[in-house]
């Protein structure tokens, strides 16, 4: 973390920055210039990582989330949430491309590693979803952030 920012700031900071229209200053930058956002998306990978949460292919999901600041805030709350419906689990934050699309920036996927039974496991992701990930979504305007499940 940088001695100039504390915690809290590094909680807060991302909420801040995506506080903005989406016609503002900082979308027409390249915010990859600017090391402090690098620092926090590498600061919610690490509070991920913590939570029991598998990174996979960290650079790539690093310079993704530097290019879509507004999917971090879902990532300061999103265990906590998916702990409400299935309890203490295990994650894994995954980017996958759709090879059919020229130039796909990519889904970033919250995988939820659950060893329930299929149909209880969807019933609570539809009851997340509904709740939760797709209120935000709608709001924030993210279409390339999902969660999924991955069965044990």
């Amino acid at each position: 973390m940088s001695e100039g920012i504390t915690g809290i700031e590094y909680y807060y900071l991302p909420r801040i920055l995506n506080n903005t229209s989406s016609t503002s200053v900082l979308d027409t930058l390249d915010i990859s210039i600017f090391p402090i956002f690098a620092e926090i998306k590498e600061s919610v990978l690490g509070f991920l990582k913590s939570r029991y949460c598998e990174i996979r292919d960290m650079e790539d999901i690093k310079d993704f989330l530097i290019q879509n600041s507004k999917i971090s805030n879902c990532l300061w709350v999103a265990p906590d949430v998916i702990y409400k419906y299935f309890g203490e689990t295990n994650l894994s934050l995954e980017l996958s491309h759709d090879p059919e699309i020229e130039n796909d920036e990519g889904e970033l996927f919250l995988k939820i590693i659950t060893k329930d039974e299929p149909k209880e496991a969807l019933k609570k992701l539809n009851e997340l979803d509904k709740k939760w990930l797709l209120p935000i979504i709608m709001k924030e305007e993210i279409y390339n952030f999902n969660t999924d499940l991955e069965f044990k």
